[in-house]
């Protein structure tokens, strides 16, 4: 993974008041390479897929002391979840003696993002003491779902000659390996936008007026 970043940071009066803000952006760029074992008709043989991925990750911040002891703040970005290395695993197993169904990692899986919005603010109390309430929104695309692809047996991964007699006549019955296809049971990238809207509240409580 190589990556770039560009922030800026600054200071002003609104209001004669302090505002204090930071934007920026990260461009990064993933190359990967998945491998892994799958036996299929007890011969053990190894997998390896490639892929590759890259994004723009904005992110705002802002906060603004409308007393000494009073501040509101506001932000927004956007965040990067990679997938689960263990549902990329390009190891393939059959679920049917006419190798028509399968089950197999998903080695172009990509990231998942997220849209964020937060809108909050915090009263200090004294000391390390404080009372914040935020409010946030979260957008997410791309995230993981069992899905399935139909796609020819030649693109699995499996070699021809390690399949059954009965599984090779049947997928020479359905045109050959290049022809026939195989619907494929995985984890893909969900289409749509899921939305997450939540609040927040935090208490800090120093207790030195016990102790």
């Amino acid at each position: 993974t190589t990556g770039a970043y560009v922030e800026v940071n600054g200071a002003t009066q609104v209001l004669d008041r302090d505002l204090r803000f930071n934007l920026g952006a990260r461009y990064y760029s993933t190359d990967q390479t998945i491998e892994g074992p799958q036996t299929v008709n007890g011969v053990l043989s190894f997998l390896s897929r490639t892929s590759n991925y890259d994004g723009l990750l904005p992110s705002f911040n802002l906060a603004w002391n409308l007393r000494e002891d009073l501040i509101v703040r506001a932000s927004a970005s956007r965040t990067v979840t990679r997938p689960n290395p263990s549902a990329m695993l390009p190891g393939t197993t059959f679920s049917d003696p006419s190798a028509q169904q399968a089950n197999q990692g998903n080695p172009n899986l990509q990231p998942y993002t997220s849209n964020n919005f937060d809108f909050g603010g915090e009263w200090y109390t004294g000391g390390a003491g404080y009372i914040g309430v935020a409010l946030f929104r979260k957008e997410l695309t791309g995230f993981t779902v069992n899905g399935t692809n139909t796609i020819p047996f030649s693109q699995l991964g499996v070699p021809f000659d390690q399949l059954t007699n009965l599984q090779q006549q049947a997928i020479n019955n359905r045109g050959g390996p290049d022809a026939a296809t195989v619907t494929v049971q995985q984890q893909v990238n969900a289409d749509g936008v899921l939305t997450i809207l939540g609040q927040e509240v935090t208490w800090v409580q120093p207790l030195d007026f016990l102790l």
